[in-house]
């Protein structure tokens, strides 16, 4: 894990690489986001880095377009890479007409069953803010169920074939709020509820009442479902690329971006506030819709920011810790230390600030034994009492 240097509150600059993937992470480009692209490929990029990073961050699909659109870039491009990037864009095409097939099964059979079900994240995206199904990678298909239902909708999972991977890692999924299921090459991550991160438990609140009573329809082909209202899915993006990603890839910048161009003249902001007051996420949302905004250019309404970041004290400390003007793994990985500083530092009320703080010091025993995969009860009392210890010497070692 490297340290993000001095706490001066800048970030290290974008090199050329970085900028030209943060460029061509748009849906679209306009001229003159073109004559940057143009002139950052004149000026010479390692293709071979781009190439890698692109995967990681998710937008190796999105590259291929791009490039493939602009003809005087296309020649500077070797061919090995255009190729690469195809061949990635061609893969995920396949892959979620494959997911989707199978999203479109298990709809019908809940749905037969009298199970109500939402999809959220990858299924719901690509089928509504993403144009070409084939720009967006996807893993996996995340439903959301309620609570009384799990047991029922295990037992049709497995009567379908799919499988859980096993009691331990079971109890492992179900301290998390989700459980796995696999057929063949087919991942289901089944949830009843749609936030669950255990060092913010009682301070974060989804409202899941709300979320089944603003639920839309969503079609797809002859497949009739649910998924979140736009306000909610800015909100629940906003929270899987904080607390429940550690702003680990660029294209979930992307996918809050689309969101927000392709809902944004229907997009209810005074609901969007009240919601992310509601839930204890305002700060959350502010900083990562600043970020999309000084990244993207995002359009945001004049004054949706301002009520929604927090003081000038706490947002020069979030700087430090993890940047707020473009996605902070993308200048380089941000050490665990600073995240979880930075997550703390993102509660709504300050007294949850010092609440994360010290949880991240003081885990719960179940905590232990799953992070760090322990068993035996002697080891995670040790572990436990070591613990505090970790993360002081990581936070000297990142913050040096």
């Amino acid at each position: 894990m490297i340290g993000m240097g001095p706490l001066s509150g800048r970030r290290p600059p974008l090199r050329r690489e970085e900028r030209l993937l943060l460029l061509c992470a748009r849906l679209c480009l306009d001229d003159r986001t073109h004559q940057e692209i143009e002139g950052i490929a004149r000026d010479g990029v390692n293709w071979d880095v781009i190439l890698e990073r692109s995967r990681t961050e998710g937008t190796q699909a999105l590259l291929h377009t791009h490039l493939r659109n602009l003809e005087h870039i296309k020649a500077r491009v070797p061919l090995a890479v255009l190729a690469r990037l195809e061949a990635s864009y061609r893969g995920n095409w396949a892959r979620n007409v494959l997911l989707t097939e199978r999203w479109a099964e298990l709809i019908a059979l809940l749905t037969r069953e009298g199970v109500d079900v939402i999809t959220h994240k990858g299924v719901a995206l690509i089928h509504t803010v993403y144009p070409d199904i084939g720009l967006r990678p996807m893993a996996d298909i995340d439903l959301l169920i309620r609570p009384g239902d799990v047991p029922t909708v295990t037992r049709m999972l497995r009567a379908a074939g799919y499988r859980t991977p096993g009691e331990s890692m079971e109890a492992e999924e179900a301290f998390r709020g989700y459980l796995h299921f696999v057929r063949d090459s087919t991942v289901i991550d089944l949830h009843w509820e749609l936030a669950h991160y255990s060092r913010f438990e009682g301070i974060v609140r989804v409202d899941h009442d709300g979320l089944w009573k603003r639920a839309r329809r969503m079609a797809v082909g002859g497949a009739q479902g649910l998924m979140l209202s736009p306000e909610d899915l800015l909100l629940h993006l906003a929270l899987h690329v904080t607390l429940g990603s550690e702003f680990g890839r660029l294209i979930w910048f992307t996918d809050l971006d689309a969101v927000l161009r392709r809902f944004g003249s229907i997009l209810n902001w005074d609901r969007v506030i009240e919601e992310a007051a509601r839930w204890r996420v305002k700060a959350l949302l502010g900083v990562t819709l600043r970020i999309c905004q000084e990244s993207f250019e995002t359009p945001i309404p004049t004054g949706v920011l301002p009520s929604l970041l927090p003081g000038r004290s706490r947002l020069a400390l979030l700087n430090t810790c993890i940047g707020t003007t473009c996605p902070p793994n993308l200048s380089g990985q941000v050490g665990d230390s600073r995240i979880y500083l930075g997550e703390a530092l993102m509660m709504d009320r300050l007294r949850d600030v010092f609440r994360v703080l010290w949880w991240s010091l003081f885990p719960p025993r179940a905590w232990v034994r799953f992070h760090y995969g322990l068993t035996s009860p002697w080891k995670i009392s040790l572990r436990q009492a070591l613990h505090p210890f970790r993360v002081c010497y990581l936070a000297v070692k990142h913050f040096r």
